[in-house]
């Protein structure tokens, strides 16, 4: 059910303005706090209680996304208040410690916890969002965009096609580094080294000055560069050695990092990355990443659709190997529209990743014997074509011919949410046999038809008749049968 925004009891908080301030307070604080929700709400519903001193509303917001309810409900409670403590104080009562208090002690134990996405991931799913694309979260952080085999599943910026073996190797500096050289791509001169005494001789083997960084960190945590003289050497293996058990001595290579970041095996787009600046043209230069940096072979090498590939150069226009330039590092889940270059190829990133619209067919029969009937009818033919086709009813979902062993009591919104997360589905026939479906909505957003077969009782009944209406907002009926 919608949350209830607490009872009004100011005479200039009855509007629907109230309402809106409050929705859009709590659209704030739940973007705050990275839960996906990227519109407001509306208002249903705003009447008076007990008599008329009273007034409650009811509203339509976004769903948590894995938010619990009651930590949901309780952003929009707190909003509320804030609100009307303003129409009742004037700016006095937005800054109440109390209310400020509990609002920030809700949205500090939000982070970490289910319905609470990384920054890149926040973005990825703002970017689904302006594009008109469905998503939905699993579990873990983990996306879904799109829906059955339309879909694509990603945590960050990677995506299933980015193997466990090449997360584990990207995530190993000095492992990703030797097979760089074995494959004959340009990769740093480096020493690895767990004791003081071992970096100070693999800083005097290399020579200044030197790099020193963990072996098995990213974001830049525990790097220390520019090592010119040996007092320098003890802190930063300090600092490396705090962070992980093997360091990475490696020798200083003369240049500009530029983060080239290959999506589904080829090139999204390329930023030079300084201390003065960050750009990157996408056109010019990027012939000559993929003739001589080899950006995207070394991708694919550690085994990795989606990836950050460092490379240190002090010209980016000519080959590596004519200026000693290096890969400096392949990254796994590398950050993703936190700047406005990268923001900007958020939309390529999804239209490579994700078929069409993200949508499946969905055909949704409304009744009970008859319905039903067509519905299997229906699932026989798209099945016999040769497609992965799933139906789902009240206790009962097949794909194929094959029913499967779900639980028994779970409720047609869980079935259809289940069939909507499995990547080999291709068509999804749906029987509505109960108007409970009302009281949880479907999580769709589209339907291609919506058949109705009612009898008189039923198409008398108020319930079927809202539940009708619900419906046909979602797509076209085909046909309406009230039958005697």
């Amino acid at each position: 059910m919608p949350p209830r925004l607490p009872p009004a009891q100011h005479a200039s908080a009855l509007p629907a303005r109230f309402v809106s301030l409050a929705l859009l307070l709590a659209h704030g604080l739940r973007q705050w706090a990275r839960n996906p929700a990227f519109e407001p709400g509306r208002l249903i519903f705003i009447g008076p209680i007990r008599g008329g001193l009273r007034h409650e509303a009811r509203i339509a917001v976004p769903g948590g996304y894995g938010l619990p309810d009651q930590r949901l409900e309780s952003i929009y409670q707190h909003a509320a208040t804030m609100v009307l403590r303003w129409e009742q104080s004037g700016e006095s009562g937005l800054t109440d410690s109390s209310i400020i208090d509990r609002i920030s002690a809700i949205l500090s134990a939000l982070r970490g916890r289910p319905g609470v996405v990384s920054a890149t991931s926040f973005q990825v799913l703002n970017a689904a969002w302006q594009s008109g694309l469905p998503f939905m979260g699993l579990a873990g952080g983990i996306s879904q965009i799109g829906w059955g085999q339309r879909a694509f599943r990603s945590d960050r910026s990677n995506n299933a096609d980015d193997g466990a073996i090449g997360a584990l190797v990207s995530q190993d500096k000095a492992l990703t580094a030797e097979l760089l050289i074995r494959a004959g791509l340009p990769a740093p001169v480096h020493r690895v080294v767990t004791t003081l005494d071992e970096a100070r001789t693999a800083a005097r083997a290399l020579g200044f000055p030197i790099v020193i960084k963990p072996a098995n960190r990213d974001r830049g945590e525990g790097v220390t560069t520019r090592i010119d003289t040996p007092g320098a050497v003890d802190d930063a293996f300090r600092e490396a050695r705090r962070l992980s058990k093997r360091v990475l001595v490696e020798r200083q290579i003369a240049g500009v990092c530029h983060r080239i970041f290959v999506a589904r095996g080829e090139l999204l787009y390329v930023v030079r990355r300084d201390p003065q600046s960050v750009f990157g043209d996408g056109m010019h230069s990027i012939r000559w990443l993929i003739d001589h940096a080899n950006a995207i072979e070394a991708a694919r090498l550690i085994g990795l659709s989606n990836a950050g590939v460092d490379l240190i150069t002090t010209d980016i226009s000519t080959p590596w190997y004519q200026n000693d330039g290096v890969i400096n590092e392949v990254n796994f889940a590398p950050a993703l529209g936190l700047a406005d270059i990268s923001r900007s190829h958020l939309p390529e990133f999804l239209r490579r990743h994700v078929q069409t619209d993200g949508r499946i067919p969905i055909h949704i029969f409304v009744g009970r014997e008859q319905a039903a009937r067509q519905a299997d009818e229906r699932h026989r033919r798209i099945c016999a074509s040769g497609a992965c086709a799933g139906l789902t009813r009240s206790g009962l979902t097949r794909v194929g011919l094959q029913a499967l062993p779900l639980r028994p009591e779970m409720s047609l919104f869980e079935r259809i949410h289940a069939c909507l997360i499995r990547t080999d589905i291709e068509d999804l026939t749906i029987v509505v046999d109960d108007p409970s479906i009302l009281e949880s909505g479907l999580p769709v957003d589209r339907l291609d038809t919506v058949q109705i077969d009612l009898d008189e009782t039923l198409s008398a009944d108020i319930q079927w008749q809202a539940l009708t209406r619900m419906l046909r907002q979602l797509g076209p009926a085909v046909r309406t049968d009230a039958r005697h």
